[in-house]
């Protein structure tokens, strides 16, 4: 990139993402002794030629390698100890990283020969911060001679004649260790590897810094990248929309309503605010941007605004779609391309009328990409009606099946039985995708595209009619709801007190007039009764008295004509006052039968006594829209989804070529086949409109995609990506949309800050760029127009604010400890409901870190009272801020209980730190908090911010119990306000 402040933004991420690498696989297993009967685990053990001769005798031909660890080390140790000297730095870390870090990965052939090594440049950079060689650490000159010393020594080590391979690892181990400095690691002996990987090679570095690299190395500076990293000249455009009345009026105008929608119950609008994201996503705002974002507290709709979002991007590709009188119109042929010997395949693309509509959703929230992947084509996300009236027949679901949008490749694919259709498929790992393209391939696309019934024509013309339905049923609400905006009862009463001003400014005008009137008549009589003078005997004549009230009497006359031109005038007015106010009063008689009809409708006005409403009520109602239209939105996807089938159906082609390429990439030429892929891609999205994968697999997923190849990528969570994370999908990305909440699970790094503050004074940059607890969403948005300034002046993108997920005393606990009491409960109240949440005042000794045996004892108390009561045990979350905590419950529970209900699959699904439980949700909560005094820096260090009581807390839809010392622990801020909403209950 051009832009040198992006440079260093992006070289001080590289560094930092490296720095983070270098872990140990988790599937690593440790081994001794002779390798190869580790690996090989039946073979005899023999001299390596001997063993080279029978290596890899594998039936499916695949070529392996294996990889050795060496080196080994506990990452948190070896920052502890750089912590302490380096930085001098002594804070304790509550949650250690339980991470092993390895300072060389030897990788070797299927016969053992040595292939390579790679060293992770984290055991590099903290080899020269413990030689204090800081400017080497930072900037690795030497790190490539280093690597390549190295590498020759171990390559005569693991390629001698030995007998014993083992010899050879051990000494190979030994030379690490020496040159790591790591010789008083534990574990020295023991070695730990990966073997006959068929697989993608385990990531060795960061996930992210190839991206980063490949980045900085590109020609040309891309704008949407720049926007996130908050470099755009255009940022100072910001659009407040929170309480934005005539921004908010205007936007949601019903002509600006998405015509499509997601098919559930009509009934359900979008909130207020809601409604304001999707919009501005779709581009309806009067400012267009290519990067969004949107603040979504816990429970207030993220998932089911992106399910609108997704259902319009759907329609207004069909609607160009169904102007084509044939599928194959929509194509246009680039050139052929020999994928195998003698077996060539035609490459196309979308035309550009139907490009831009591929939805990719990403997140490093592994549970937030599967939610996304099976949420959307399950068929319980498709109803017609609420729960409660589940013996209608839903017709939305019915046609839908009887499209059957190939939900039997979905089902084979998400391994259920439940998907109404292929909408969104899961492409994380190699793996996962090798399971997609087994049931995409390109002889089952042949045959599962062959099979329909329904004609190109047919489904046009049925689609252009659910359009007109809802194009007609917005003209119908925009008739009515213009009447009914120009018949302002305001308008009357302020016209009627105009008019009384009126009526008594002309009285008072009048009376003037008179006033004056008699003063003339006065002055009259006294100029007739003034006696003259005389002159000689017979002549009189007029004295000046006489002339200065004849002038009088003039000037009097002049001011009477004034007022009588005021009196004109206010009469004038007057006429127009009551003019308007019979024209209002007529329109207001017509209004009725539309008022009553809206009222029938449940059609809310945004007029003034919308705006005078309540803010909970405000936020909770949807302006300009209707059950009716609910409905018509809703089909029309319905019937989008229905021509698109047929689209694909017929043209097979295109379609099953696309996917041949991406999964045969390595048989492209690049960069003279770019263009097949990236074009190919569009169109596999024909087939499969939402594919999701993390921010991890990005890299090697999209490995041949360049900038802006991607139509529109979704980031979930976001708050709890680093930003670093997100720099390969947003340089590939043409539209970007982060959807996240800072407010809960900061991104979880490991590198110390006192580290991190230290590249940011070396790189230049802000430190804000590293901090630990800058996230994606915090970076994305102040390069967002659209948002709104926070109490403390902080931009935030546009928010969420009406939650339905938790009951109370959760809503209120959330609502003020971080949101700023700004939050509006939109889950009914349950009169019947009986508040079980509770503060269990549990203390006792620590017995391992912050670990306190009697909390367990309590918990396990609570938890058989509430099964005993009908609660079920997999409706109960058991959370804690601390890893020891977790760990203490797992071994401890099961014994309380002793009846054989707490299994370890349990355990594993239900038991937990906060961060494992992000994005889910249970009836019941209970956060154990552990410590005692001696520990009770762990304490403030769990409440010091808001994130993991505010994460804890809305977990639970029901019931939230906190488990701690409520004396010791009630003062401390955030947890006092949980002391005040929770009663107490004793243990």
């Amino acid at each position: 990139m051009k832009n040198k402040q992006a440079n260093q933004i992006l070289r001080a991420w590289d560094l930092a993402e490296k720095i983070s690498g270098g872990e140990l696989d988790k599937k690593a297993k440790w081994f001794s002794g002779d390798i190869r009967k580790t690996a090989y685990q039946k073979r005899e053990s023999g001299t390596i030629n001997e063993k080279i001769s029978q290596n890899n005798q594998s039936s499916d031909q695949h070529v392996t390698i294996s990889l050795l660890y060496l080196g080994a080390y506990k990452k948190q140790d070896l920052r502890d100890s750089i912590q302490n000297i380096r930085f001098r730095d002594t804070e304790m870390v509550q949650n250690r990283d339980p991470a092993k870090g390895y300072s060389v990965a030897l990788i070797v052939n299927s016969d053992w020969s040595f292939q390579k090594i790679e060293v992770p440049y984290a055991a590099y950079f903290y080899l020269k911060l413990r030689q204090e060689n800081i400017e080497e650490a930072m900037h690795g000159q030497q790190y490539d001679d280093f690597k390549s010393q190295l590498s020759q020594q171990l390559e005569e080590v693991i390629d001698r004649k030995r007998a014993d391979l083992a010899e050879c690892l051990a000494l190979a181990n030994q030379i690490v260790l020496k040159t790591f400095k790591l010789a008083g690691t534990r574990n020295v002996g023991q070695l730990r590897g990966l073997f006959q990987i068929q697989d993608e090679p385990p990531m060795l570095n960061s996930f992210y810094t190839e991206d980063i690299e490949r980045v900085l190395q590109a020609s040309a500076d891309d704008s949407l990248l720049l926007k996130y990293l908050g470099l755009n000249p255009d940022v100072a455009t910001k659009q407040e929309v929170d309480q934005n009345r005539d921004f908010i009026s205007k936007l949601l105008d019903v002509e600006n309503l998405p015509d499509g929608r997601w098919p559930g119950p009509e009934k359900y609008f979008q909130s207020l605010m809601q409604q304001v994201a999707v919009n501005v996503i779709r581009d309806k705002g009067p400012i267009k941007t290519d990067l969004k974002t949107v603040n979504g507290p816990p429970g207030t709709g993220k998932t089911t605004l992106l399910q609108d979002v997704f259902a319009d991007t759907i329609v207004q590709q069909a609607k160009v779609m169904a102007q084509l009188e044939k599928p194959m119109d929509g194509f246009r042929r680039i050139k052929p391309i020999e994928l195998f010997s003698n077996c060539k395949y035609n490459a196309y693309e979308l035309i550009p009328a139907l490009q831009g509509y591929g939805i990719v959703v990403t997140s490093n929230n592994n549970s937030a990409v599967a939610n996304i992947s099976k949420e959307f084509p399950s068929r319980n996300k498709i109803r017609q009606y609420p729960n409660e009236n589940r013996e209608k027949q839903d017709e939305y679901r019915t046609q839908l099946e009887e499209i059957d949008y190939f939900s039997d490749l979905a089902n084979r694919i998400l391994e259920t039985a439940d998907s109404w259709g292929m909408f969104a498929v899961p492409m994380v790992s190699k793996a996962n995708q090798r399971k997609v393209f087994k049931h995409i391939n390109h002889g089952v696309l042949k045959k599962q595209l062959s099979v329909y019934s329904d004609s190109w024509a047919d489904a046009r013309q049925n689609f252009n009619t659910a359009l007109e339905a809802v194009h007609q049923e917005k003209a119908r609400l925009h008739r009515m709801i213009s009447i009914v905006e120009r018949a302002n009862p305001s308008v009357v009463d302020q016209a009627y007190l105009e008019l009384k001003v009126v009526d008594e400014g002309i009285e008072v005008l009048n009376q003037e007039i008179a006033n004056l009137t008699q003063k003339i008549e006065n002055t009259r009589h006294r100029l007739v009764t003034l006696p003259k003078k005389r002159f000689l005997i017979f002549w009189q004549h007029e004295t000046p008295t006489h002339d200065s009230l004849r002038f009088h009497i003039s000037n009097l006359n002049k001011k009477i004509e004034g007022l009588n031109e005021r009196v004109a005038d206010r009469r004038k007015e007057r006429r127009h006052v009551v003019h308007l106010i019979a024209q209002q009063e007529k329109i207001i008689r017509e209004v009725e039968p539309i008022q009553k009809q809206l009222k029938k409708e449940g059609i809310v006005v945004f007029n003034d006594d919308f705006w005078r409403q309540t803010n909970e009520k405000r936020q909770q109602a949807l302006p300009n829209n209707s059950r009716v239209l609910q409905n018509k939105r809703a089909r029309l996807f319905i019937a989008a989804m229905r021509l698109r089938k047929v689209f694909i159906c017929e043209a097979r082609v295109p379609i099953s070529n696309a996917w041949e390429f991406f999964a045969h990439q390595d048989k492209l030429v690049f960069d003279e086949d770019t263009l097949a892929l990236t074009a190919g891609f569009q169109i596999m999205q024909l087939l499969i409109p939402v594919m999701s994968t993390t921010l991890a697999s990005v890299g090697r997923m999209f490995a041949n995609f360049g900038e802006n190849t991607i139509d529109n990528v979704y980031i979930d969570e976001s708050g709890q990506a680093t930003p670093a994370s997100a720099v390969g999908i947003a340089w590939r990305a043409k539209h970007l949309v982060a959807i996240g909440d800072p407010a809960q699970i900061e991104p979880v790094v490991t590198t110390n800050e006192a580290t991190l503050r230290t590249i940011a004074r070396d790189f230049k940059v802000s430190e804000q760029y590293l901090l630990p607890t800058t996230s994606v969403q915090q970076l994305a948005d102040q390069g967002s127009i659209y948002g709104m300034h926070r109490s403390n002046h902080t931009w935030v993108g546009i928010p969420l604010w009406v939650h339905r997920r938790c009951d109370s005393p959760m809503f209120e606990i959330a609502n003020e400890i971080s949101y700023e009491n700004k939050m509006v409960q939109g889950k009914p109240t349950k009169l019947s409901q009986v508040e079980r949440s509770r503060w269990i005042n549990s203390k006792g000794k620590a017995t391992n870190q912050q670990f306190v045996p009697e909390n367990v004892t309590a918990l396990a108390r609570i938890m058989k009272k509430r099964r005993d009561e009908g609660k079920s045990l997999d409706q109960m979350f058991v959370i804690s801020p601390f890893r020891a905590v977790v760990n203490g419950i797992t071994n401890k529970l099961p014994k309380e209980f002793n009846d054989g209900a707490i299994s370890k699959k349990w355990l594993q699904e239900h038991v937990g730190t906060v961060h494992r439980f992000q994005g889910k949700e249970a009836d019941v909560v209970f956060l154990i908090i552990g410590t005692d005094q001696d520990t009770d820096g762990g304490a403030d260090w769990a409440f010091s911010k808001p994130n993991l009581l505010n994460v804890a807390v809305t977990r639970a839809r029901h019931d939230f119990y906190l488990i701690g010392d409520y004396h010791r622990l009630k003062s401390k801020p955030y947890a006092e306000v949980a002391a005040r909403e929770l009663p107490l209950l004793d243990n």
